[in-house]
């Protein structure tokens, strides 16, 4: 079976290179004074042995962003992009490939990843077919309230200085793996190490694959993992055991290398440990391919920052200094230019797609369950899985049995120590001095349709380039706007799928506007309302008169 690290480090090195390979510059940040964010649906296809390193993955939606439009600015029609944060922008992109793949299905091509339902007239997922979200860093909002040291806080929030990803974290006591695989130099674990827990020597690269850990044992003896000495006998007082991790770094398997030489009786304080490096005194110590471990004690003193704003009804930031700074587990208005947004966070919406499927609405007029995702990875320097199942999953309660196909998703979370070249961080950090550095007024838009690779560029949720003289013309439309997805829709219902295998409410009912087709899929509005009820009763609803464009609208 294919490692979680290997497989997340896949689709980091997939997307990293569809983005710098497939698509143009149109759209990409001005070198060396702009940044965005990047994300991307991954698909992938198990082999037919269903084995996990047979996966065949492909991009096959990707978009860049990280602004919004303020509320002056939203158009009524469906022509303008309101949120073009990264995830939503990929998002929307993925769509249209889903569009692409229902339209091949119902006209019976093959190599679509849906086949149709003969009993509902539905379409449904091919075996083995799963989708996986990457985002270049953290989502804004819940997800991005993330702890960080007190050394860091007094730094810039790209400073290296922040615990690295590798660390575990089991009370107020970070367990950090360090390794280096080509240092020619490195024979006493002690003496490449300074007392403050920096690599003194060797190449401290951020991708290193992490082959050993340490297993803390904790103070009541329910021990995490064997205690094992380098004789292959129980260690009574021992707390601290080396293990050796496979080269992809997971603990498919273990191998004992002993003990190491400072033990910890039960009455012995942790604090005798702080930034000590600890040796291993096994004949594994002389292994290049072994750093060490060592026990810092962290003092986790604040919080990284979101600039997203606490819903009205929701319990507010409390704006102190320190951990308590932002108030965790509620939903969250991305912040605008100057001007205030309706968006919700990142984070948020997330969270919504892991209930009622990325696909949306209008879509479920055609499929026969909701997409889920599968996994989602992230790139960058700040992380933190207690914040991402938090923000992601874990503030919705489990739905009740009636509201099947529906349930409260819970992706796989993976983290790549990876800079995206043009995320924020990349770019500080090779900007020349006095060069003030910006977020990218534009956003890339593109996704496989058909099997053909679409690229567009945005900028203030239209094309790129368009004039004003333009701006309530299709000329301004972007590919992934409500009405040009409302056409996508309208064009396989009723040039597409057969009358017959249309359901009674798209046959019966009068339907006009974008909007009434949305409220017309009555399971998935069932259970989100459910949802908007029970969990998130703050959640802003969108006004009416955003989706009220009628089918007549459309040329």
């Amino acid at each position: 079976m294919m490692s979680s690290s290997s497989f997340a480090e896949r689709v980091t090195d997939l997307c990293f290179d569809h983005y710098e390979r497939k698509l143009t510059k149109r759209g990409k940040p001005q070198r060396i004074r702009e940044w965005t964010t990047l994300a991307a649906v991954v698909e992938s296809v198990a082999g037919s042995s269903g084995d996990e390193n047979l996966l065949d993955l492909k991009v096959v939606a990707m978009g860049t962003g990280s602004k919004c439009l303020g509320e002056s600015q939203l158009g009524n029609n469906g022509q303008v992009i309101h949120d073009s944060h990264a995830e939503v922008i990929a998002r929307r992109s993925f769509l249209c490939y889903l569009y692409g793949e229902i339209e091949k299905s119902y006209l019976g091509e093959t190599d679509s990843i849906l086949s149709v339902d003969v009993t509902t007239g539905k379409c449904t997922l091919k075996s083995g077919i799963r989708f996986h979200l990457f985002t270049s860093c953290v989502p804004c909002g819940d997800a991005s309230i993330v702890p960080k040291s007190a050394t860091a806080s007094a730094q810039s929030e790209s400073s290296d200085s922040l615990l690295p990803s590798d660390c575990e974290m089991i009370g107020d006591i970070a367990l950090i793996n360090r390794v280096e695989k080509n240092s020619d130099e490195c024979t006493d674990i002690q003496d490449e190490f300074s007392g403050n827990g920096e690599l003194l020597s060797g190449n401290n690269s951020e991708r290193n694959s992490v082959i050993n850990d340490v297993l803390l044992h904790p103070r009541d003896n329910e021990a995490v993992g064997e205690n094992v000495g380098s004789e292959g006998t129980r260690s009574e007082t021992s707390k601290y055991v080396v293990t050796k991790l496979g080269a992809d770094g997971v603990t498919a398997k273990k191998m004992k290398l002993g003990i190491l030489d400072r033990s910890l009786t039960e009455d012995q304080d942790l604090s005798e440990c702080k930034s000590e490096p600890l040796k291993v005194t096994s004949q594994h110590s002389n292994d290049r391919n072994i750093l060490g471990c060592f026990v810092e004690l962290v003092d986790f003193s604040d919080v990284h920052r979101t600039g997203a704003k606490c819903v009205a009804g929701e319990s507010q930031d409390r704006l102190v200094s320190g951990l308590d700074y932002h108030t965790v587990g509620v939903l969250r208005i991305k912040p605008g230019r100057g001007e205030r947004t309706i968006s919700l966070s990142c984070s948020d919406k997330i969270a919504r797609w892991n209930v009622v499927g990325v696909q949306g609405a209008l879509l479920m007029h055609f499929l026969r369950e909701p997409v889920y995702l599968d996994s989602i990875v992230v790139g960058g320097h700040v992380y933190s899985e207690e914040a991402m199942e938090r923000a992601l999953f874990h503030r919705v309660p489990p739905l009740p049995d009636t509201s099947l196909p529906y349930s409260v998703h819970r992706p796989r979370c993976f983290h790549v120590l990876a800079d995206f070249k043009h995320g924020k961080r990349a770019v500080e950090s090779t900007a020349p001095p006095g060069v003030k550095v910006v977020p990218s007024s534009s956003a890339i838009i593109s996704y496989l349709y058909k099997g053909k690779l679409f690229q567009e560029a945005s900028a203030c949720g239209r094309r790129l380039g368009v004039t004003s003289k333009d701006f309530n013309t299709p000329k301004a439309r972007c590919s992934i706007s409500k009405l040009e997805l409302f056409r996508k829709f309208l064009n396989i219902l009723h040039h597409i799928i057969p009358k017959d295998a249309q359901t009674d409410v798209l046959q019966h009912t009068a339907l006009i506007t974008y909007e009434d087709f949305k409220q017309a899929a009555k399971g998935y509005q069932t259970t989100w309302n459910c949802v908007l009820k029970k969990t998130f009763i703050n959640w802003p609803i969108t006004p009416r008169h955003f989706n009220s464009f009628p089918c007549d609208s459309i040329e």
